[in-house]
C-alpha cells in the first residue's frame, strides 16, 4: 500500500531505470510496458491521478532514446490504431 497503485509504481521506477542505466539493453522493453500499463482503461474508463503522466514520459524517452527498437516500433503502431 505504501507504493501506491502497481502500475505506477512499475512506470515510475522503469523511468528512472532508464535515466540511471540509459545503455541497457531491457530499458526499451521496461518503457513500452510502463507506456502501456499506464494508458486509461479501454471503454471509457479514466487513468488514476498521476499516470497519464507517467505514459507521456515513458514513451519520450522510448522513442527520444530507443527510437529504433522495436518496442519503439510496437508502441508507435498501436498509438496509430
Amino acid at each position: 500500500m505504501a507504493l501506491g497503485d502497481g502500475r505506477s509504481c512499475l512506470g515510475k521506477r522503469a523511468i528512472e531505470w532508464a535515466k540511471q542505466s540509459p545503455k541497457d539493453p531491457r530499458i526499451p522493453e521496461a518503457l513500452f510496458i510502463a507506456a502501456e500499463s499506464n494508458k486509461p482503461y479501454k471503454y471509457g474508463c479514466h487513468p488514476w491521478e498521476g499516470e497519464e503522466e507517467i505514459e507521456k514520459e515513458a514513451a519520450a524517452i522510448l522513442f527520444e532514446r530507443y527510437s529504433q527498437s522495436s518496442w519503439a516500433v510496437k508502441l508507435a503502431a498501436e498509438a496509430r490504431q
